[in-house]
């Protein structure tokens, strides 16, 4: 809390988060500070594994798997693209997978913290020109800078999708 700017960036990712309902976004309910200035955050406990260790652990995801995984993550970018926002930090880390049952998995798309609202023009909480994001992961306009789109969050999903079939990005 003693970084301002850090304060801001957690209460608006916090919000953002909070905004979407998606049942494959992870669901913010409450955040603030307290009057010692200490943040909160309160959201849903995820008991599933990421997907990062996941794909360690595992190797390469049969098709159908990839396939059903890949839906649930496009629900959650699409109402977070329909709200106008792009995540701009889409990597298997961000993405939690749980096993319901055999054979079914529930994912959710989790830390909006880089997400950037596109009809904001004020938005002064990252940089002009700032790279933010996970090089490997992130679009070509986002490492050049460039404003980014919805495409931009497609673009890093790809990459995700690939390191789902072959095990490495």
């Amino acid at each position: 809390a003693s970084d301002d700017e850090a304060m801001k960036r957690f209460l608006r990712e916090s919000r953002i988060t909070a905004s979407l309902r998606s049942p494959h976004t992870v669901s913010v309910y409450d955040c603030g500070s307290l009057t010692d200035g200490t943040l909160y955050l309160a959201m849903e406990v995820l008991s599933g594994r990421s997907l990062a260790d996941i794909i360690r652990d595992e190797g390469p995801l049969p098709v159908d798997r990839i396939c059903r995984m890949a839906r649930q993550i496009c629900l959650s970018l699409e109402e977070a693209h329909a709200s106008q926002l792009v995540h701009r930090d889409l990597k298997p880390q961000n993405i939690s997978v749980e096993a319901i049952a055999p054979g079914v998995e529930h994912v959710k798309v989790l830390d909006f913290g880089l997400a950037k609202p596109l009809h904001d023009d004020n938005l002064t909480l990252t940089a002009a020109g700032q790279l933010c994001g996970t090089p490997v992961y992130m679009s070509p306009e986002q490492i050049q800078c460039q404003p980014v789109s919805a495409a931009s969050d497609l673009y890093s999903l790809g990459v995700v999708l690939y390191e789902m079939t072959v095990g490495r990005p």
